[in-house]
């Protein structure tokens, strides 16, 4: 299964924030936060393949609460 490493504003953002960022990209958390903030997210299901995961990753970027949003080290690549 292929994760993204995932910052967000904490100081900005509530619960609730957080909860409609991850349901934007089908995303739940699966570990975290560390602590740096960094939270590791599963994107849909098991099968997502690696352009979801991309385009999941870029949906993040561009989202105004999100720091940084990028694939895990080691994740499987399609």
């Amino acid at each position: 299964m292929s994760s993204i490493n995932l910052s967000i504003d904490n100081n900005l953002t509530g619960f609730q924030q957080i909860k409609d960022i991850l349901i934007s990209i089908s995303g739940h958390i699966i570990n975290g936060p560390s602590r740096n903030g960094v939270y590791e997210v599963a994107i849909g299901n098991h099968q997502a393949s690696m352009q979801e995961i991309n385009e999941s990753i870029t949906r993040l970027q561009n989202h105004n609460l999100v720091i940084f949003a990028g694939l895990t080290q080691g994740s499987a690549s399609d």
